[in-house]
């Protein structure tokens, strides 16, 4: 069945020729623009019969296409209606259906131009762009699932794709960027997976989750935006084997008591720091790369607040490595901190920190300070080749060292100052430049290296 405005074909109205269509009907539309809103409820194929830009289906009021069908739809620009009576609140409306939308053009829409709602919609949209939304560009509601692969989602006042209310999408090598708000907004117990996107130069977070939502983000870029790159609010989920970078404010940060697993991510050239912990915040943080960013390398901030990294590189930083501070707390296990500006690791503010395995090596200040009330724990650790002390301990603090080195540093090995306690317990202090150790405060020596473990490790050469 052929619809052609001129009247060559069988009709001349796309609305026409579907309600003449029998289910299974090809509806081939030739280039023009059709002003009308179509309701698409019997499985048809609904094709352009030219390139996309040719055919164009405008509303008249309402939204220009309701999909409540397993249709499939290709090669059509479908436009909100902008009149001031009855603007489009939504340009493409799918309920309840899973239909295949590929090759489409969705423009406009004050809340969205995509909306996907329902427990029974699993749509597979391909190939679309969808943009200039004066809300969001896609939209998934009410429990409804689906795909959408390879899309283009831009210039939507808000953010680029939504997930709410319970909504399981999967997201999957769509570039979304310069909104309005944010790129990827997830909230109110969604679970999509969104992987292999790229989400940039987004005026708020990258992406962004709250309220209880559970994504997995998986092989993502998200980059180059006006705030930070990825948001976690009172949510849980999976990140991993994303690249985060060049976001204005943190990499990835944690808040509110979420708690995600951060697993194989890169997070760099931030304009603050890379991956900040505040607020209750308790995520894991495993195999990262961390690295370049403009403040601490991981911040972990806020009485509640508990970070817990393993096999994590955090280096090259222009501030500190890894900070601690009011009343946080953090377990490092396994780690390898090195090159960084300031401090390997800082403690402040009554903060704690166990450290277990892990080499805090080449910086440029001091190796770990401790300060204001904090306490630290340091067991089988290396610690070498910083500019400054080792290990700096101010008054009122407490440091436990257990079986570990100390050494080759270019000022002194472990810096007890007046008021402090540190415990060396089969520990090794040696080749400090300055001494190594010096006795200001309550040092308390017990043994010495005894064993095989870390005592017997090379130390790493800087990278």
């Amino acid at each position: 069945m052929v619809v052609s405005p001129d009247g060559s074909g069988d009709h001349r109205s796309i609305a026409a020729a579907l309600a003449d269509a029998p289910a299974g009907t090809r509806i081939v539309v030739m280039p023009g623009r059709y002003r009308e809103s179509l309701v698409v409820d019997r499985d048809v194929e609904l094709v352009g019969g030219g390139p996309r830009s040719g055919v164009v289906v405008e509303a008249l009021e309402g939204p220009a296409m309701e999909v409540r069908s397993r249709s499939t739809i290709r090669d059509l620009q479908l436009v909100g209606s902008s009149g001031a009576s009855s603007p489009s609140a939504v340009v493409v409306d799918i309920t309840s259906a899973s239909p295949v939308l590929e090759d489409c053009e969705v423009v406009g829409g004050i809340a969205s131009a995509l909306l996907v709602r329902g427990v029974s919609s699993l749509p597979l949209v391909r190939n679309c762009r969808a943009h200039g939304s004066g809300g969001v560009g896609v939209l998934f509601l009410d429990g409804s699932s689906g795909k959408i692969e390879d899309c283009d989602v831009y210039e939507n006042a808000l953010a680029g794709m939504e997930a709410r209310d319970g909504a399981s999408p999967v997201i999957r090598r769509c570039r979304v960027h310069d909104g309005g708000e944010g790129g990827v907004f997830v909230e109110a117990g969604a679970s999509p997976t969104v992987e292999d996107c790229d989400v940039y130069a987004n005026a708020l977070a990258g992406i962004e989750v709250r309220d209880g939502a559970s994504p997995v983000i998986r092989r993502c870029r998200v980059h180059d935006g006006g705030e930070g790159g990825i948001l976690v609010t009172s949510a849980s989920g999976v990140i991993e084997d994303c690249d985060v970078y060049g976001n204005a404010l943190a990499g990835i940060e944690v808040r509110d008591g979420a708690s995600p697993v951060v697993r194989r991510c890169r997070v760099h050239d931030g304009g603050e720091g890379g991956i900040l912990v505040e607020t209750g915040g308790a995520p894991m943080i495993e195999d990262c790369d961390v690295y370049a960013n403009a403040l601490a390398g991981v911040e972990a901030c806020g009485p509640a607040t508990r970070a817990e990294l393993a096999g994590t590189r955090v280096h090259h930083g222009a501030h500190i490595g890894l900070l601690v501070a009011d009343q946080a707390s953090a377990v490092v296990r396994s780690c390898d901190v090195f090159a960084n500006a300031f401090a390997g690791m800082e403690l402040s503010g009554g903060a704690h920190a166990d450290v277990y395995k892990t080499t805090v090596r080449d910086g440029c200040h001091v190796g770990f300070l401790v300060d204001d009330g904090s306490s630290l724990v340091i067991e089988e650790g290396l610690v070498s080749a910083n500019a400054l002390a080792g290990i700096d301990a101010a008054g009122g603090c407490r440091v436990e060292v257990r079986r570990s080195l100390v050494v080759d540093g270019a000022h002194v090995g472990v810096l007890a100052r007046s008021g402090s306690r540190v415990l060396l317990e089969a520990a090794e202090v040696g080749g400090n430049y300055m001494g190594d150790v010096v006795r200001e405060g309550d040092v308390d020596r017990r043994g010495g290296p005894q064993g095989p473990g870390p005592l017997d490790l090379e130390v790493p050469r800087a990278t």
